[in-house]
């Protein structure tokens, strides 16, 4: 008889209970909390799209900033490797080669030759005043480009920096020279040859350095150039997939002229950077399906386990 009760009485607090869960206050209650939890996910979701959006276009702006300035940059090498760099140093091959043959000549013996012609290039050059300041800034801080584009960011202002010492010092070997240009001493310090026994390779050496230097900061910025502008595209696509409105449009660089002129260095002795790869970021339009992917799941389980009481509260025998 005890136990009968006690059953009966806990049948009637189950019902009671699933009653209470089944009412429409409790309904009315979910539907709240689901509406809140769905209007701040909506909300937050809005404000990270916009974020995005911003960094995105934001990501465009600042690389058409960089590649328009790195643009600027790599025509500057390319004057300077057209109107100086590169005339020095074949015009200074040139007249080495023709030295030492006429010497050589000379000590076998060869019976009178003719007088030979020499053009020593003596004109200075003033160091061109370019600044990397500005684009390593947008690279570096800027814009969420990696791997090689920061590497040669960080390095080339050194670059162009030694290619400016190389420049004042061959400026201040030609001004020390200008008293005592005469006789063969000098021409073997300037062609760098044997003389007494002792060769002095400084102009020469210079002469190379600004070749190498040129080519150098040539080779880099134009590298720099299709990192970028690889980088600048990626964005672009991705922010033209995921949002609406006008996007940006990268500006075309056209090297057709120097190309012709054969203006840019080959590719040999620069393997280990055109070897390297441009890491662009990934895009983030799947995490937003990711996140609602976790929420669609989690509500459904929360009916399901809604609708299972129910029926066990329809199916309980009554008191």
């Amino acid at each position: 008889m005890t136990l009968q009760l006690i059953v009966s009485e806990a049948s009637s607090s189950s019902a009671t209970g699933w009653a209470v869960l089944n009412s429409n206050f409790t309904t009315s209650l979910l539907g709240s909390l689901a509406g809140a939890f769905g209007g701040a996910w909506a909300a937050q979701k809005i404000v990270e799209r916009a974020a995005r959006r911003e960094q995105l276009r934001n990501e465009v702006l600042q690389s058409i900033k960089a590649l328009e300035a790195l643009f600027a940059l790599c025509n500057s090498f390319l004057n300077l490797n057209e109107q100086f760099s590169r005339p020095l140093l074949i015009s200074f091959e040139e007249q080495r080669e023709g030295v030492i043959k006429y010497r050589d000549a000379l000590r076998a013996g060869s019976g009178i030759l003719d007088d030979i012609s020499i053009k020593m290039e003596c004109a200075t050059l003033t160091p061109p005043a370019i600044k990397f300041d500005f684009i390593g800034e947008i690279i570096l801080d800027s814009i969420s480009i990696s791997g090689r584009p920061r590497m040669i960011a960080s390095m080339l202002p050194q670059t162009i920096e030694d290619l400016k010492n190389s420049i004042s010092e061959r400026n201040k070997w030609i001004n020390q020279s200008r008293e005592n240009r005469d006789g063969s001493a000098y021409l073997a310090k300037f062609f760098g040859l044997p003389q007494n026994g002792l060769v002095d390779r400084t102009y020469m050496d210079l002469v190379h350095q600004i070749a190498k230097g040129t080519d150098d900061c040539v080779f880099f910025s134009r590298m720099l150039i299709e990192d970028v502008r690889k980088h600048a595209e990626a964005m672009r696509t991705e922010l033209k997939k995921e949002y609406a409105g006008p996007v940006p449009r990268i500006p075309l660089v056209d090297f057709s002229r120097s190309e012709k002129k054969n203006l840019f260095p080959g590719k040999a002795g620069y393997e280990s950077w055109t070897a390297m790869h441009t890491r662009v970021p990934e895009t983030h339009g799947r995490r937003f399906y990711f996140v609602r992917y976790v929420i669609r799941r989690a509500w459904r389980k929360l009916i399901r386990s809604r609708s299972a009481v129910i029926d066990q509260a329809a199916l309980a025998p009554s008191a």
